[in-house]
């Protein structure tokens, strides 16, 4: 079965950089691997070095935004379109993966630490993106202050974020198996089976208030209004790279 990793961040993060010490330091060296690029963003230096691995296939999505079936049995990467709204990108990726019938593994977002200091008006957007991360990868920390840095962190700990943070390190990470891990650290349950709870035959009162109005209404940062706008708004990231 393919399994499937979605990669969030803004283009120049770093991305495609630290899916390249994923695969290099966290896969066995003969493990198909496919990783699928959106055409509508800039070529990166190290899409060579990740083509340069043997047992990766870079993959483009279409101009439709349309992303292949990957090859059977491959781990994929999904880079989300950077400058797009991450949240369409998480909808669009959610009905490819139950379309090919991949397992969901671990979403991982990879935060711009420069852009987020100097970009306060942002804090919300980082915010949504970060519910929906199992883990949060501090890159582009060159001339940042490490106060800052805490405090960014500190912020989602005290809210009882259960995602990973960790730093990353001219463009390595610490552990990447670790990282890889399937276990779900995310707060967002969009890619939970909550149907199950159904089959438990439990009384609505017995369950959170929640639970009950996820599987009505879905996640939160997703829901829309007639109107077809999202429920929450957030900052559109183009006006800030």
């Amino acid at each position: 079965m393919t399994e499937a990793y979605l990669i969030l961040g803004t283009p120049g993060s770093g991305r495609r950089e630290i899916v390249y010490d994923l695969i290099d330091g966290g896969l066995p060296s003969d493990q198909p691997v496919n990783v699928i690029l959106t055409e509508s963003e800039a070529d990166s230096p190290f899409d060579e070095q990740l083509a340069a691995l043997p047992q990766v296939e870079l993959i483009d999505r279409d101009a439709n935004d349309i992303a292949p079936k990957p090859d059977d049995g491959a781990v994929v990467f999904y880079i989300s379109d950077g400058s797009a709204d991450f949240r369409d990108e998480i909808e669009y990726f959610k009905r490819w993966v139950d379309a090919i019938g991949a397992k969901m593994h671990r979403v991982i977002v990879v935060v711009d630490c420069a852009l987020a200091e100097r970009s306060p008006a942002l804090a919300p957007w980082y915010e949504a993106q970060i519910h929906f991360a199992d883990c949060v990868l501090l890159n582009r920390r060159e001339g940042v202050e490490n106060r800052w840095i805490r405090e960014f962190e500190q912020f989602f700990h005290k809210k009882h974020f259960p995602c990973v943070f960790e730093m990353v390190k001219k463009g390595h990470v610490a552990n990447p198996p670790q990282l890889l891990h399937p276990e779900p650290r995310r707060l967002s349950h969009l890619f939970d089976n909550l149907d199950a709870i159904d089959e438990l035959e439990l009384d609505e009162e017995e369950l959170p208030d929640e639970i009950i109005d996820l599987n009505q209404k879905g996640d939160p940062y997703l829901v829309r209004l007639p109107s077809g706008h999202r429920e929450i708004a957030l900052p559109d990231i183009r006006e800030y790279l």
